[in-house]
């Protein structure tokens, strides 16, 4: 027999009187021959949809006016394949699973509306109950290919699902993926709290006050973060990623200083501390990092010095720390110059305090040899009043700025670290706590902050061209899919950095080789993409990194192997690009991370998201692609080691196997819609195209949404008159199934 779906659409404010006026034949549709209706097992709760207002009135027997709001909410599900880890949480869907009118050049609105009602069609497959409720818009972009990338954060009860994201991507008009990482509906009847916020906060506090001093940040400092020092909200938590265990949960961002930026998350009901950790992004494990004394100082200004008479942009020669001259662009004004470059097309000399914030330029200031992490740090200008500049250090790290920019401009069409021509920060001389040399580097979420070196260091950080882009890089990937800092999404955002730090000084596979000292890393380079191992046997050499899933660590130190874990897909990056070139390969991974990847994903996602890329830049059968899923398969992702999940000590098990959960094959019948009148006093019966086959198909009103069987033979809804009823599909009758619910 044909199978039919059946789909409640709610037509808002439509008059008894214009029901009335239809054609009387449909009301003598004889019920037992209609056919079989069928409500597919994936839409278990059949959603009401709103009509716009433009289209309340019916044209004779026909509801074509109706069907530019109707037809969109009626879905053939074609085939499509559901990929879920190895702790069952879905991160990738393909196939197109409706037949609608597409969607291309349309309104916010539209491509949202798109976005649900395909989620609407696959939501038991995804252990969903209503994607209308739980999937809120964050963003809608179209790339350079034309594709148009829906992004969507899940909630529940208006609480965001902390790591739950999901990217719908529109292609020629319809959606033929979907990635990120998404729960099911959590299992709690409401979103429960005993525990303040400004509790939670306090708990933060305490916790971290035993490792560091929380200071008082100053005005110039809080400009120098990218979020409040202190910032609290509810979400529902899942601790180890675990799909059935999530709790209602305060995260606390804490900015102590600005070397730390910790994320806490608080149980909201007991005060216990789920997780906790650092999101600074640094060069490597600093926990590894040895100390030695060494002093810097670089000419100064007064940070607020008075700008009101500006000379402009202008340019100086002067060597770097590699004894090259290099021509940096500076800034006068009032006969003093600036290392403030504003020659970038992102400049905005309209918005621009030059002096003072600039808007759209390259700046590099000076942390005068002193720790963020202490209350005396202050940051200051390089300044000249002759435009000659001796600090070899802030040349390197001004001129090493500007090429990351225009490495991210001219390659991937980037403006900038945000993408929207923000200010590109640097600070130069940076101590650690104890006021030695920083034996580091790190990205502190709105800057870069270079030390001089100290004994895994000779040479002042800033002085390489490689460490500069990594550092800009973790910039880039927080402003795209902003992986999380911790387990194998951390290691992803060490990798990203370091792919594209490598790729801006393209000439050899090493990082840091003009900083390194040789006596800690034997093949003088801090890491190597074409071999992690990098010379050493385990982890307890300095250098050494996973070449394979096989080698992973699984410990909680590093982040839970942030800096150690980035070897892998280092290495697959390597592979891929020695097979089909640098070009090419840096071009598929920008636009896997700009356009597939999310916060939470993991090395099994990366693989997903790079090919998915190379599909979409040359073709599915494409070399490209076969290269690509080599380099992955060489290194374990996707050939059964690794993790789905999030190993970072979590004791998650291994594997990252693809998975694929279901394979939904298409229903070829005919739709059948069931409407109600504004009042919700009755129910009517039409067809896919419009027409009105029953008037009324149910003389019942409805208080509530029904509920089908999987076979869509029965209906379960509470009546007008609070009684729960159910709907024969077959012969189009209500009966009492209980006659007093309450």
């Amino acid at each position: 027999m044909k199978k039919n779906t059946l789909l409640f659409i709610l037509l808002l404010a439509i008059s008894h009187v214009a029901l009335a006026q239809m054609k009387p034949h449909l009301e003598s549709v004889d019920r037992q021959n209609l056919p079989k209706r069928v409500v597919q097992e994936f839409v278990p709760r059949v959603n009401l949809v709103a009509v716009p207002s433009a289209q309340r009135t019916f044209s004779g027997s026909n509801l074509s006016s109706l069907q530019s709001a109707v037809l969109p909410s009626l879905t053939r599900h074609k085939q499509a394949k559901i990929t879920k880890a190895d702790n069952g949480q879905v991160i990738f869907v393909e196939g197109n699973v409706m037949d609608t009118a597409p969607v291309l050049n349309a309104k916010e609105s539209d491509y949202y509306q798109q976005a649900i009602q395909y989620l609407t069609t696959i939501q038991a497959d995804l252990h969903i109950q209503q994607a209308e409720d739980e999937f809120e818009l964050e963003k809608i972009e179209t790339d350079e290919l034309g594709h148009t990338h829906i992004r969507l954060k899940q909630s529940y009860q208006s609480t965001k699902v902390y790591g739950g994201e999901l990217i719908l991507h529109n292609v020629d008009g319809h959606i033929q993926s979907g990635s990120g990482r998404i729960y099911p509906t959590p299992d709690m009847e409401q979103v429960h709290a005993t525990l303040s916020k400004t509790r939670a906060i306090e708990l933060a506090k305490n916790k971290l006050s035993k490792q560091t001093v929380i200071k008082e940040l100053s005005s110039r400092e809080r400009e120098l973060i990218a979020y409040a020092a202190v910032e609290a909200e509810l979400v529902i938590f899942h601790p180890k990623k675990q799909l059935d265990a999530e709790r209602v949960a305060w995260k606390v961002r804490l900015i102590p200083n600005l070397a730390q930026h910790w994320l806490f998350f608080i149980d909201a009901n007991t005060g216990e501390i789920l997780q906790a950790f650092d999101q600074i992004c640094r060069l490597h494990d600093h926990l590894k990092s040895a100390h030695t004394c060494t002093g810097h100082h670089s000419h100064a200004a007064d940070l607020d010095a008075n700008n009101s008479l500006l000379d402009g942009p202008t340019t100086a020669n002067a060597q770097d720390l590699n004894g090259i001259t290099r021509t940096i662009n500076t800034y006068e004004s009032q006969g003093t110059f600036f290392m403030i470059d504003a020659s970038r097309p992102m400049f905005n000399s309209f918005q621009s305090d030059v002096i003072g914030s600039p808007e759209g330029a390259v700046w590099t200031l000076d942390g005068q040899n002193g720790s963020p992490q202490r209350n005396d740090f202050e940051v200051i200008h390089n300044a000249t009043n002759n435009n000659q500049w001796s600090s070899r250090t802030a040349v390197s790290a001004h001129y090493n700025a500007g090429v990351a920019y225009e490495y991210f401009r001219q390659t991937f069409n980037r403006n900038s670290i945000d993408g929207n021509g923000g200010t590109i920060v640097s600070i130069i001389n940076v101590a650690d706590e104890d006021g030695r040399s920083m034996d580091n580097a790190f990205w502190n979420g709105r800057a870069m902050f270079y030390g001089n070196g100290a004994q895994a260091f000779t040479s002042p950080l800033a002085r390489s061209l490689d460490v500069a882009g990594h550092e800009m890089s973790h910039g880039v990937i927080q402003n795209t899919a902003g992986l999380e800092y911790y387990g194998e999404s951390g290691a992803l955002n060490e990798s990203f950095a370091d792919i594209f730090g490598v790729m801006m000084d393209r000439d050899d596979w090493g990082l840091g080789e003009d900083v390194v000292n040789t006596n800690f890393y034997r093949r003088g380079v801090l890491r190597s993409m074409s071999d992690p191992n990098n010379g050493g046997n385990s982890l307890s050499d300095l250098g050494w990194q996973p070449a394979n899933t096989s080698e992973q660590y699984l410990g909680r130190e590093d982040n839970a192997g942030v800096h150690i874990n980035s070897g892998i897909p280092n290495r697959a990056y390597y592979l891929f690009a020695n097979e089909v070139g640098k070009d090419k390969a840096e071009q598929v991974f920008y636009r896997a991370l700009t356009t597939y990847l999310t916060r939470s994903s993991q090395f099994i996602d990366a693989r997903l998201a790079t090919v998915q890329a190379a599909k979409d830049l040359h073709g599915s059968n494409s070399t490209e692609v076969a290269a690509l899923e080599d380099a992955f398969n060489t290194v374990g992702i996707g050939s059964g080691g690794g993790s789905g999940g999030d190993t970072g000590g979590n004791n998650d098990t291994g594997g990252t196997d693809l998975v694929t959960i279901c394979e939904i094959e298409s229903n070829p019948g005919e739709e059948l819609v069931i409407l109600t009148d504004a009042s919700n006093s009755r129910l009517y019966l039409a067809d896919g195209a419009g027409n009105l086959l029953q008037n009324p198909y149910i003389d019942v009103g409805i208080r509530s949404k029904p509920s089908f069987t999987d076979d869509g033979s029965f209906g379960v809804f509470v009546a007008s008159d609070g009684t729960l009823r159910v709907i024969n599909t077959q012969t189009g009758e209500s009966n009492y199934l209980e006659s007093n619910p309450q």
